[in-house]
Formats: structure tokens, sequence, C-alpha cells
């Protein structure tokens, strides 16, 4: 369980120039946020999301490769992509009310 403001650091034991480290809402769309990528004989990615998660709210961390589904290592190793479930702590919030069909008006006759 991750607080609302969360914010995601992986450390790879390989150098990767292609690993992507990326968060997915319930929905499988990407949250906007910015992240690093610091390749040396290992490899650190970072992320943080725009605004905070939604408490309650389930996501998925995913590691994979930035142009094709899977990342590889200084040697072209490919490594499958991988995913962490992530729950936010917190409550949901309510959800939105739903909007009312507008009122016909009658026509005099």
């Amino acid at each position: 369980m991750v607080d609302p403001g969360a914010h995601f650091r992986l450390d790879l034991t390989v150098a990767s120039a292609d690993a992507r480290l990326v968060l997915l809402d319930a929905n499988d769309a990407a949250v906007a946020a910015a992240g690093t990528h610091d390749v040396g004989t290992t490899t650190r990615l970072t992320l943080s999301p725009s605004e905070p998660l939604r408490p309650g709210s389930r996501y998925t961390l995913r590691l994979d490769g930035a142009s094709t589904r899977e990342f590889h290592d200084a040697a072209g190793k490919a490594y499958a992509p991988a995913g962490l479930a992530v729950l936010v702590a917190g409550t949901p919030p309510p959800p939105e009310p739903k909007p009312q069909p507008a009122k016909r008006k009658r026509r005099a006759r």
C-alpha cells in the first residue's frame, strides 16, 4: 500500500538504455508522470506522478521496453516486462453525481 503522494524508484542490476517505468490506472491508461533514467553499470528508473494518486484505487507499476515490450541489457539480452500491483491508501472519493436529463418543455397548443 502506498501514500497518494508516492514516488517510485527501481534499481536494475543490469545496464539498460531502453528500460522504462510506467504507471497504469485501473483502465490500463498511462498516468501522467515525469521520470528519470540513469544508466551506468546498473540502471536506476524513477517515476513521479504529476498529481496525487486517487485514494483507495489500484494501479500497476510496469517495467518494460521504451520501443518494444521487452527491455534489453548492454549485451542485447531481452527481458520480459514485469508489473507490480499498487494499492493507494485511503478511502476512495464518492462517485461523481450522474447528470440529470434535461426536462422537456411542453408546447402550448
